[in-house]
């Protein structure tokens, strides 16, 4: 499925379908790199340090990658640690995620790279998307929804506050 974690899955079947597709590398503005990163993380199928083997694997057999240095690039991660050696390889690459800042039940002690220096989302090359929402939930929220002059409070809180993370469990 599209959502949250299945973004991934998502933007491939997106841009594999799409009336704008060329299949001339010459004719190409960007270049979409699909990785189901998360689907694998999430299913146990592979850890940070086998993603991060099999991303630069993968980049250092990108065609055109050279030609542009990564720019014309786009890579789907649910979040960028998920390929822990980004900064090394795709810096200037260009990352669509719902998840603007470090990931998956980890906390800023574990990053050797200092997160606040070097964000994992730059909002001058990265898009942030929200996770696929149906036509059928949408329209539930819409049904269910106040009004909004009898709400007691006007925001939402969509993540996790995982005791084992710092930076949740502080909040």
């Amino acid at each position: 499925h599209y959502r949250q974690w299945g973004m991934d899955v998502g933007f491939h079947d997106f841009f594999r379908t799409s009336p704008l597709r060329t299949f001339d590398p010459q004719e190409a503005n960007y270049f979409f790199v699909p990785s189901y990163a998360c689907c694998h993380q999430v299913a146990g199928i592979y850890d940070f340090e086998d993603l991060d083997a099999k991303h630069i694997s993968v980049v250092e057999r990108l065609p055109y990658f050279q030609r542009s240095g990564g720019e014309d690039h786009l890579f789907s991660f649910h979040y960028v640690d998920l390929f822990p050696s980004w900064r090394k390889f795709i810096p200037k690459s260009i990352f669509l995620t719902p998840e603007t800042e470090v990931g998956f039940e980890r906390s800023l002690e574990e990053f050797s790279v200092d997160q606040l220096h070097f964000p994992p989302f730059d909002s001058l090359k990265d898009l942030s998307v929200p996770p696929f929402l149906n036509a059928k939930d949408v329209l539930g929220f819409h049904r269910n929804a106040k009004p909004i002059q009898s709400r007691t409070y006007l925001a939402a809180f969509a993540g996790k506050l995982w005791t084992d993370v710092t930076e949740a469990a502080d909040t």
